[in-house]
């Protein structure tokens, strides 16, 4: 799982240039949820599904507090779910901080536009 999750990013950093890259590296590090925190939330917390909020699955997590993780049964399940679930969230976030690493670059061009507009209108004047 961890040389998909490395193809995935390659991939999804090969469309920044090297600026990009470096805030996508810090905004990935920041959202990106840790395998090892979704397990402990399981194993500790999991009859109320806990791991299911961290994970963004709101509405499982709910379902869970009120059927204590389904009577025990999705607690189980979740051992061997739990990882893909965590790939995929952060295949999910990796996808979404490089459109929002890309909509800086677009918003920062333009600002630059907007600046060049107005001084253009000052010396116009």
């Amino acid at each position: 799982m961890a040389e998909k999750e490395s193809m995935i990013m390659k991939a999804a950093k090969s469309e920044l240039d090297t600026n990009q890259r470096l805030m996508f590296d810090q905004e990935f590090e920041k959202k990106k949820k840790s395998m090892l925190a979704a397990y402990l939330l399981w194993f500790f917390l999991g009859f109320l599904g806990i791991h299911k909020f961290y994970l963004k699955k709101t509405g499982m997590g709910v379902l869970y507090i009120f059927t204590c993780a389904l009577a025990g049964i999705g607690w189980l399940i979740d051992a061997f779910i739990t990882a893909n679930q965590v790939h995929k969230l952060n295949e999910s976030i990796a996808k979404d901080t490089v459109l929002e690493v890309k909509m800086i670059r677009v918003q920062l061009f333009l600002v630059d536009l907007n600046q060049a507009a107005f001084l253009h209108s000052l010396l116009i004047s």
